[in-house]
């Protein structure tokens, strides 16, 4: 479509499935089922909103005691956060579920920033790696020409080749260094796969 019709097309088409599958989903949304035992039906966004809300309203508050009267849903004392220790001066009107919510949304940031890395580089593969397709001397034969398009098939095919030789080949090795039945851990796998992806793209 990209090649013989148009750019514009060619998106414009996977654009208008994403918008009709978001139709279905939203179709289906009474049948969905909702868990609002914790924390009733508060907005979760709302709810950690406001704790960051109140922590800068609260800001120039010393020594705070993390009691509000109003408690209804109390921490053990492990679950006390000591983290992120400037959000507990939101304790004076927010629950201390609340502030911990929060506290584990700020905990994601690092992997947010680090997964930044891997989605730059993913998205090359759907974009750019079609566009420079487009350029490149596709035809097999007089007469056949490989669509630019298909040149996306060779994600999946490396996939399949390299799956069997990480873990037949890969893991015994790393296993024998490691002591861990997996090899290597997940956290490994996956900065493993980011340091590929960076070289891939220099």
């Amino acid at each position: 479509i990209q090649e013989n019709l148009s750019w514009s097309l060619g998106f414009g088409v996977p654009s208008g499935f994403m918008l009709l599958s978001l139709f279905l989903f939203l179709l289906g949304i009474k049948s969905y089922r909702f868990s609002n035992a914790r924390l009733g039906n508060k907005n979760p966004f709302a709810r950690i909103g406001r704790v960051f809300v109140e922590a800068v309203k609260n800001r120039r508050k010393q020594d705070l005691d993390k009691y509000n009267p109003n408690e209804t849903l109390l921490l053990l004392p492990h679950q006390d956060s000591k983290q992120f220790r400037f959000l507990d001066r939101a304790a004076i009107s927010c629950d201390l579920v609340e502030i911990e919510e929060a506290k584990a949304v700020l905990r994601l940031v690092p992997i947010w920033m680090t997964s930044l890395v891997y989605a730059i580089v993913a998205a090359q593969s759907n974009t750019f790696f079609t566009k420079q397709g487009a350029t490149m001397e596709r035809s097999i034969s007089p007469g056949v020409l490989v669509p630019s398009a298909t040149l996306q098939g060779f994600e999946p095919l490396t996939m399949f080749v390299f799956i069997p030789i990480y873990d037949r080949l890969l893991v015994p090795i790393a296993r024998s260094f490691t002591q861990n039945p997996l090899g290597i851990t997940v956290l490994q796998r996956i900065g493993t796969g980011i340091f590929l992806y960076i070289l891939a793209m220099v």
